[in-house]
């Protein structure tokens, strides 16, 4: 039975979206891991539409960030020396006069400093935005869509922060970050202009709607999203298959990051907010599902993969 069928046949709304998948924008992408007749571990893809037209991925872009920040600070530890700079201390530099520096992080029961690590386990836990944009001034415009780019992920296009309360004349510009060292030495990444182009130009679907926000004013025409943030289903998939799955074939380039760190960032995505002991998320604002809109169902379909305690 082919996938639209099957989803059709699960529920009287998903046949009803599936009547109009065009005006719906629906993709659907589900993949099977397979040992192959060599031995050879691979992905088995099953798809709807997949890539039919621009969507725009939201706080999935997040992981992007994630993997790049952590290859910096590889970076950066092969070049100057000392330990693993996951709780180096980093103070982020303001982007105009107006502004201070980002230099402490309440939710850090260690101090309540910011850390590379400790960002990426709130964009981890809870979709953090602040954290992303931390990361993406940690990382810079440029090489956060090269780095995703020399992995296999062409389609990658990271133009901006998330819900940025800010005003920031050039969303491509990022800040000076300074980290410093468990053991006290300091580590300068300066700030960046960011000149790089990166656009979703010839997809299709980049209209969207009929009418939108623009600070305050609302504009009666669909919103272009050509130069917001984008990515491919499939290249959103392989990406989290190289986190998860590294021994999975996909014909592109591995992650690149030492395995410590890798197990570490897949840790902080699989841990329940409840479980967290840095930062502390309450049950009862942070449920399981919080920012996971898709596991209650997966709970109903796999109970004993997806336990609730």
């Amino acid at each position: 039975m082919e996938l639209p069928t099957l989803m059709g046949a699960a529920s009287p709304t998903a046949g009803a979206v599936l009547g109009a998948p065009e005006q719906f924008r629906v993709q659907v992408l589900v993949s099977e891991v397979s040992n192959g007749t060599e031995g050879r571990t691979r992905l088995v893809r099953n798809g709807y539409r997949v890539d039919a037209e621009y969507f725009y991925p939201a706080s999935a872009i997040k992981l992007c960030a994630a993997v790049a920040a952590l290859r910096k600070i590889e970076d950066a530890r092969e070049r100057h020396g000392g330990g693993d700079l996951l709780d180096a201390t980093m103070v982020i530099g303001p982007l105009s006069a107006s502004e201070t520096a980002q230099a402490a992080d309440e939710s850090n029961l260690d101090g309540g400093r910011i850390t590379v690590g400790h960002e990426i386990r709130k964009l981890a836990l809870v979709s953090d935005n602040q954290a992303f944009n931390r990361l993406y001034d940690l990382v810079g415009h440029e090489e956060l869509n090269a780095r995703m780019h020399a992995l296999g992920l062409g389609s990658a296009v990271i133009n901006h922060r998330l819900s940025e309360t800010r005003p920031i004349a050039d969303q491509r510009a990022t800040a000076e970050v300074r980290l410093r060292t468990p053991d006290g030495r300091a580590i300068t990444i300066p700030a960046q202009a960011g000149t790089g182009t990166y656009t979703n130009a010839g997809r299709p679907g980049l209209l969207v709607g009929n009418g939108h926000k623009r600070g305050d004013e609302l504009v009666g025409e669909p919103m272009d999203f050509t130069g917001r943030n984008g990515i491919s289903l499939v290249d959103l998939q392989d990406l989290l298959v190289k986190v998860a799955r590294p021994d999975i074939q996909l014909r592109t380039p591995g992650l690149r990051l030492s395995d410590e760190h890798r197990e570490w960032l897949l840790r902080a995505m699989t841990e329940y907010p409840r479980e967290s002991r840095n930062p502390v998320y309450p049950e009862a604002e942070y449920p399981d599902e919080f920012c996971k809109f898709l596991l209650p169902g997966v709970r109903r379909v796999l109970p004993s993969a997806v336990p609730g305690e």
